[in-house]
């Protein structure tokens, strides 16, 4: 026996639905009596941009004045 496992998902995991999952792993044998095994494991979900920007129209243009505060919106 080669000990290595998959762990198969039945959907994708979206970091928008959960960050992280903990995921019990329990391993028995068929001995009488029946010996057994737990660990958890933690997956942490990385985010990914899957949501492309929308925007409403083709172009915008915007004219602002020199020297603004940093940090002031100059567009919305």
């Amino acid at each position: 026996s080669n000990n290595f496992f998959n762990l198969l998902t039945d959907g994708e995991l979206d970091r928008e639905r959960a960050s992280q999952y903990n995921i019990t792993v329990t391993c028995s044998d068929e001995g009488v009596p029946s010996l057994s095994s737990s660990v958890t494991l933690t997956l942490q979900i990385s985010d990914v941009n899957d949501n492309a920007p929308v925007f409403e129209r083709i172009s915008y243009k915007a004219y602002i004045i020199e020297n603004n505060t940093p940090g002031l919106s100059i567009f919305t």
